[in-house]
């Protein structure tokens, strides 16, 4: 894994919260289509075939946002996993800070009270040992 595969953690993030919100409120459109075609008097042909197509439009939507969320959830595991799989302590807390809650180089220098050089140093002995990892 490389640093562009690990910064995409937080786009990624954002991108399966927003696919999710979008799938409920498919679902929550379908559930009120149905609730109208179902009220009991008789129709035309033609309006229970609309609803009907509607409907199965908006759940094929629906199914293909579950279907991209699920592919984002599978990457931000894939990063998770990666940064778990270290060792040291400090690298794993690092690694978390930098590029699962989007911290900046300074408050991690701060929070982890190393100096910015420090820092630096560690950072770039995992992205090392990460990258040969995926080489063997």
């Amino acid at each position: 894994m490389d640093k562009a595969e690990l910064k995409r953690y937080l786009p990624l993030k954002r991108e399966a919260e927003e696919l999710k919100l979008q799938a409920e409120h498919l679902a929550e459109d379908i559930r009120s289509l149905k609730a109208v075609a179902v009220d009991g008097m008789p129709k035309g042909s033609s309006v229970n075939d609309s609803i009907g197509n509607l409907v199965a439009r908006a759940d094929k939507i629906r199914r293909d946002y579950l279907h991209k969320y699920d592919a984002a959830l599978c990457e931000l595991y894939k990063i998770e996993r990666c940064i778990e799989s270290l060792d040291d302590e400090t690298e794993r807390r690092l690694m978390r800070k930098r590029y699962i809650q989007g911290l900046h180089w300074e408050d991690i220098c701060v929070e982890m009270n190393y100096s910015w050089k420090q820092i630096h140093r560690i950072h770039s002995k995992i992205l090392s040992i990460i990258s040969k990892d995926d080489i063997e």
